[in-house]
Parts: structure tokens; sequence; C-alpha cells
């Protein structure tokens, strides 16, 4: 079932500047949250760092840009359906939330020997 989340992570956090202190600091403050929360610092190219989570089916990735740094914002792509948001970290925090809360909600597939 492509419902059930299998990844390592909710989030991925691609930062885009070599100061890596403010991605760090969204890490720590998601993993509070209650998010698993992975850092991508690999020296690739931004595509294949997309095409990393998507291969390891993390749901949400952030990226952490000079202009989201300067608006004290966070952009997160929903790796579904494509769609981009860009707001605070609390926002983010809370919209991410949610919308695991509710892939939790569908039900799983049970097995004939759990009955």
């Amino acid at each position: 079932n492509p419902e059930i989340n299998t990844a390592p992570a909710d989030l991925m956090i691609i930062p885009m500047t070599e100061d890596l202190t403010h991605a760090v600091s969204l890490a720590s403050n998601m993993r509070r949250g209650g998010l698993r929360v992975l850092l991508d610092t690999e020296k690739r190219k931004f595509k294949a760092k997309l095409a990393y989570a998507d291969k390891i089916d993390v749901p949400f990735v952030a990226f952490l840009g000079e202009d989201e740094i300067s608006a004290g914002r966070v952009t997160v792509r929903d790796m579904r359906s494509g769609e981009q948001t860009t707001a605070s970290a609390a926002l983010i925090l809370e919209g991410l939330r949610e919308k695991l809360r509710a892939a939790e909600d569908i039900p799983p597939i049970l097995d004939e020997r759990d009955w």
C-alpha cells in the first residue's frame, strides 16, 4: 500500500547555503515538534537531492536558501503532489503534522492472522 509511510523520515531539509546553522536549527525545531527529519548535506546537485528524497519515499522536502533565511521562512514541497508552500517554520511544522496525521488515519491492510 503506497499510503503506508515506510520512509526513513517525514521531512528532508536541503540547505541551499554553505552555512548550515539555519538548517541545523530548523531540523532541531522540527524534531522537537515530533517529525522525523533528515538533513541532506551531501555535495551533489539539487536535482540529485530531490531524486534521492523521492527514491527513499520522503513525503516532504524543505528548501532553505538565502531568500528563505532572510525572510524567516521555509519552502516545503509535497513530493507526492508537487505542491510548494513557503511559510514560517511554525506554520510549516503545524501543516506537516496535520498532513502526516491524516495519512496515518488510513487503516492498515490486515493479514488474516490479525483477525
